[in-house]
């Protein structure tokens, strides 16, 4: 299992979470994203939450000078987080 989401940079270590199973782009950050992991959506595969995050990631990165927002998730078995810069 995995909890999904995101880091300002890949330098951060604190992942804003995703809530829900899908992203809904009309609501604001306290409906799609939390830190605290008992929060989080769980996905049973990385490619439940992968190809969303990277579009929702790369439009965010588009507009953004400071931060180079990067995917991230947490393996919950292993308490492995892994980057991926891609977006």
């Amino acid at each position: 299992m995995f909890i999904a989401g995101y880091v300002f940079k890949p330098v951060h270590d604190e992942i804003h979470f995703m809530k829900n199973e899908k992203i809904d782009g009309r609501k604001k950050y306290g409906s799609n994203f939390t830190t605290d992991k008992s929060q989080a959506h769980q996905f049973k595969s990385v490619d439940q939450f992968k190809g969303q995050l990277e579009t929702f990631l790369t439009k965010a990165n588009t507009d953004e000078d400071h931060y180079n927002f990067t995917l991230a998730y947490l393996e919950l078995d292993s308490g492995n987080v892994t980057k991926i810069l891609t977006c």
